[in-house]
């Protein structure tokens, strides 16, 4: 089997993992792998990555001249071809639209300042470029000099951009990078995100063998604070019923501990009540 048919089965198969994962739908997302120096192997436009067969895949020049193949290329053509001129280690680009990111940059969030452990070990900073029209050369000039430092960008209202050495690991960094962007959603939900200590964030770079950033993307502080969506905090039935309950917790610290400890906690617990009430008024 040649490497040029290895490649356009795996293109197939990650296609299908991004749809099925939720991470595009309909003919949304586009996929690129460089076969030669200048010569790629991207996805069409107007298609669905989750039924490509490996013969609906084109191939195009770096100047996006089509080589081979029926249809169109890809719209975002001139950001894959971008990211392989910036970055000539790269074999892989995938451009997704993963929910949980794109509802981050629309309530004003930056994935930068409320980073992950894992996701610095993996991914570095991930920054967020300014916003162009999907489909343009804009598109492609507001990456030109991220992506020569990062392997991860958000793309505001859009999606997002991973590049890596092969296919697998382009689609790896997207499935962290939403991931990352669910925890963020599901934080704010219960409570207000708190960032890593700059300490801690600068050691875990050094631990990875990364520059240290604290880059905050296109959004300032002040900006995020007024971006963001209005916070609404919702009692959750978990408040009240199941054995991580309030009620549950309460019980099990009498169980567990003795009576003073346990009027500890059920103080802690009724307190954060009382802030969950002031703030529904």
């Amino acid at each position: 089997m040649s490497s040029d048919t290895i490649l356009r089965q795996q293109m197939v198969d990650i296609g299908k993992r991004m749809y099925e994962r939720g991470l595009i739908v309909a003919t949304d997302g586009n996929l690129s792998v460089r076969l030669a120096p200048e010569r790629f192997l991207v996805t069409p436009s107007g298609m669905c990555k989750g039924t490509l067969s490996p013969q609906d895949l084109l191939v195009v020049d770096i100047g996006g001249r089509q080589m081979e193949g029926r249809g169109r290329p890809t719209s975002e053509i001139a950001m894959h071809l971008c990211a392989y001129r910036e970055r000539p280690d790269v074999r892989a680009v995938i451009h997704a639209h993963p929910p949980f990111v794109v509802a981050c940059t629309v309530a004003g969030l930056s994935l930068s300042r409320f980073s992950l452990p894992e996701a610095i070990y993996s991914l570095g900073t991930i920054p967020t470029v300014p916003y162009a029209t999907p489909g343009t050369d804009a598109g492609a000039a507001v990456i030109a000099g991220a992506i020569r430092e990062h392997d991860v960008l958000i793309l505001p209202y859009h999606g997002s951009l991973t590049v890596g050495k092969d296919l697998e690991e382009a689609f790896q960094k997207l499935e962290q990078l939403e991931h990352v962007a669910k925890i963020l959603v599901t934080a704010r939900q219960v409570g207000e995100p708190l960032p890593l200590p700059r300490a801690e964030v600068a050691r875990l770079f050094r631990l990875a063998g990364r520059k240290p950033s604290f880059a905050p993307g296109i959004l300032s502080r002040k900006t995020e604070k007024t971006a963001a969506a209005p916070r609404v905090v919702r009692p959750f039935p978990s408040l009240l019923l199941g054995p991580f309950s309030l009620a549950g917790r309460c019980l099990r610290s009498f169980s567990l501990f003795s009576l003073e400890s346990a009027a500890r906690v059920v103080k802690a617990e009724m307190k954060v009540v009382r802030e969950c009430l002031q703030r529904l008024q």
